[in-house]
């Protein structure tokens, strides 16, 4: 038998036994390719797939991440209520993940008290609301409209209510005032010293009603019942940390506290009844 009927015999038998085998003429073997169609199909298949995939993804989101617990934090002026309106709390029903995602950066310019808010996932149940508030320390009293400004001197918010516990500056003649704009006067370095006041007052938390020039170059506040006489703007942290301390003792008493010339050497504080 010739050689060339032995390879042809042992070519059928090859490709016979596996149909994906060609053998060409130089008698080198090859894999045959693959069926399109086949691969069609498997590809259709795998495409079919996502879908499905979408739709457990999304049953897991809606089950799994469902706000149980809203912690809002930071808050004083601004109630919750307000705070859940500028994180659109009811257009994510309660969906911890939507809510993240709309709430990446959150536009507070609604509400003139708000100067930030940032909101985190802490688990899928449970989602933080770190607010930060404007910082109003002082406010001025023009007609019947309350003007309340930053230690910068920034007017932030302009209503017809006074606010509680942020002291009005007095005896000071404004000649602006408006949202957005520094408060202008006709002596500014006397503002900037009773904003320096103020500020010492929000720091230490305490809540006075009002601050005024004295006449001589100093400054008094009043709490109550109590007039603070502070004299001129020096030490004024110092003074004001010793104001904190003697309050408690001052309560229900109605008079003067001598702190013009407070000296932190002296132990005795001058305090002088009302007759």
């Amino acid at each position: 038998m010739s050689d060339k009927m032995i390879d042809e015999e042992w070519t059928e038998e090859a490709e016979r036994r596996d149909p994906e085998i060609r053998i060409d003429d130089s008698g080198k073997v090859e894999k045959r390719k693959r069926n399109r169609r086949k691969k069609r199909k498997r590809r259709n298949r795998n495409w079919l797939l996502i879908p499905a995939f979408l739709v457990v993804l999304a049953i897991i989101v809606l089950v799994f991440f469902r706000a149980q617990n809203l912690q809002i934090e930071g808050n004083r002026r601004v109630s919750e209520d307000e705070v859940k309106e500028v994180i659109r709390w009811d257009s994510c029903q309660g969906n911890t993940l939507l809510l993240w995602l709309l709430n990446r950066k959150v536009d507070v310019s609604s509400n003139e008290l708000l100067a930030k808010i940032n909101v985190s996932i802490v688990n899928p149940q449970t989602v933080r609301v770190e607010v930060e508030e404007q910082s109003l320390v002082a406010g001025v009293l023009i007609g019947e409209q309350y003007f309340y400004v930053n230690d910068s001197g920034l007017v932030i918010l302009s209503q017809k209510d006074m606010i509680e516990a942020i002291p009005l500056i007095e005896g000071i003649d404004v000649e602006k005032a408006e949202v957005s704009s520094y408060l202008k006067t006709g002596r500014d370095d006397v503002l900037d010293d009773m904003l320096d006041i103020a500020e010492c007052l929000a720091d230490y938390e305490i809540s006075a009603e009002s601050i005024e020039e004295t006449g001589e170059g100093g400054y008094m506040i009043r709490i109550g019942k109590i007039t603070v006489l502070l004299g001129p703007d020096i030490y004024m942290e110092e003074k004001v940390s010793e104001l904190k301390d003697l309050l408690p003792e001052l309560d229900d008493l109605s008079g003067t506290l001598h702190l013009e010339n407070y000296d932190s050497t002296k132990d005795s504080i001058i305090f002088t009844k009302d007759s």
